[in-house]
């Protein structure tokens, strides 16, 4: 390497492409600084950092087979993703590096009634943390719940598919159990029917991005359970109606009716850019569990009326903006 070269695990990029093209290994990386194009190749000088990475990449998946786990590089962690690649007998990996952190509740943007209600013993149901990639989703989502066992104490459960946060161990008085589970044993649907199992009140789901995971995460939120979880859509009615075709799909009776009742809280998380430069989080909220409208609102959740949910999101916001 270079003198004065940065590390790889210093470099400012977010995803790596390792495969083979004519036989010949390629690493294409994505988002570096001063960059034309969203993909360029990985300079030579890295070929032999990035052949390790690809080696303990092969061997985990040769090893385990799973579709996605997480590999931990110099201090950094990146999500991996594997697809068999037929035509060189080889995988193809992307390596997502994962920025996810624990961050102080009130540095998040939210209004201060809803900070209040996240802190609530009472609060209970599905608090949905809903965005585009790269909003902040997970970070947000983890940082509630380390904020609440800091601040009541108690016991929670976090499942990811992969583990992107270090959540577990203790936070003030609370303590956070974190499982890492995959879609080759039963993913997100086996590991909470065992979280049933386990009576924990408070429970972290990574993403709902499936049928099994939603109509899980719904029955487990309408059964006194307090849930946060996340769930990629461009809206919170989006969300909600993506929550409300999973359930569908998995053959839930009255899927409408489930949402109404299990969904408490929806967060739809924004990044804006400051004339500085800078990005901030600029979230949207909507309760269902307290507030202005709550009623109405899962009404109309239970009658399936999505079409009329941004009037009244719009209303329960700029009320909110007042409180």
């Amino acid at each position: 390497m270079e003198l004065n070269q940065l590390e790889l695990n210093q470099l400012e990029l977010v995803d790596l492409y390792l495969g083979y093209h004519g036989g010949v290994p390629f690493c294409d990386v994505k988002r570096l600084p001063g960059a034309s194009a969203s993909r360029q190749p990985l300079e030579a000088a890295y070929a032999g950092e990035v052949a390790a990475i690809r080696t303990r990449c092969e061997t985990v998946y040769d090893e385990t087979r799973r579709p996605e786990f997480p590999l931990l590089h110099k201090g950094v962690r990146y999500r991996v993703t594997a697809f068999d690649n037929p035509n060189f007998g080889a995988p193809f990996f992307t390596l997502s590096r994962v920025s996810a952190k624990l961050y102080p509740l009130e540095t998040l943007g939210l209004p201060e009634y809803i900070e209040k209600l996240l802190i609530s013993p009472s609060l209970r149901g599905l608090v949905l943390l809903c965005g585009a990639m790269s909003s902040g989703k997970t970070s947000s989502a983890a940082s509630v719940l380390a904020h609440r066992l800091s601040t009541l104490g108690g016991l929670a459960m976090a499942v990811e598919d992969p583990i992107e946060t270090l959540l577990d161990g203790m936070h003030g008085d609370g303590r956070c159990i974190q499982v890492e589970v995959s879609r080759t044993d039963g993913g997100y649907g086996e590991a909470l029917t065992r979280v049933l199992r386990a009576r924990v009140g408070t429970v972290l789901v990574g993403e709902i991005r499936d049928e099994a995971t939603a109509e899980k995460v719904l029955s487990l939120a309408s059964t006194d359970h307090l849930v946060i979880s996340t769930i990629h859509a461009s809206s919170p009615t989006a969300a909600l109606e993506l929550l409300y075709t999973y359930a569908t799909k998995a053959g839930v009776k009255n899927a409408a009716g489930l949402v109404a009742r299990g969904i408490s809280l929806v967060i739809y998380l924004q990044m804006r850019k400051l004339s500085t430069g800078r990005a901030m989080l600029d979230p949207e909220c909507v309760s269902f569990f307290e507030g202005n409208d709550a009623h109405v609102l899962r009404k109309m959740l239970a009658d399936g009326d999505f079409g009329g949910l941004p009037e009244m999101f719009a209303r329960q916001h700029k009320q909110s903006l007042h409180v």
